[in-house]
């Protein structure tokens, strides 16, 4: 149906094996492995299980600042809006520190600091 429209369809993938199986090798420009990840709209998307991946790296500090909680919720990337669920507590931390009107090197205190360690290792 594309080819009639001068479409030629190009780095074909899915999770239906009948789908890939159906198709020429041609058409497929991706590992068959069933352990690699396909980029999918700038999100890693697995096809053998169908589900998309967020991987985000977090140094383990003792105390955090205002701008190293901000820089580690602004890392995932995530067009589709598919963590934002996950990562609305990290963005109420972010909030409540704005509230407090403290400076961008300050450092948090203790509870705070605690608090901050606990929501970002859990993103």
């Amino acid at each position: 149906m594309l080819e009639t429209c001068g479409m030629k369809l190009h780095k074909l993938n899915s999770n239906s094996k009948e789908l890939l199986n159906s198709s020429r090798d041609q058409e497929h420009s991706f590992s068959t492995n069933a352990e690699s990840a396909i980029k999918t709209l700038g999100v890693s998307w697995k096809p053998t299980g169908d589900y998309f991946m967020f991987k985000v790296s977090i140094s383990s500090m003792t105390s955090y600042t205002k701008r190293d909680v901000l820089s580690i919720i602004a890392r995932p990337y995530d067009p589709l809006g598919l963590i934002g669920p996950v990562i609305s507590k990290a963005k109420i931390f972010q909030q409540k520190l704005w509230l407090r009107k403290l400076n961008w090197e300050e450092f948090l205190y203790r509870m705070q600091s605690h608090q901050s360690g606990s929501i970002l290792c859990h993103l």
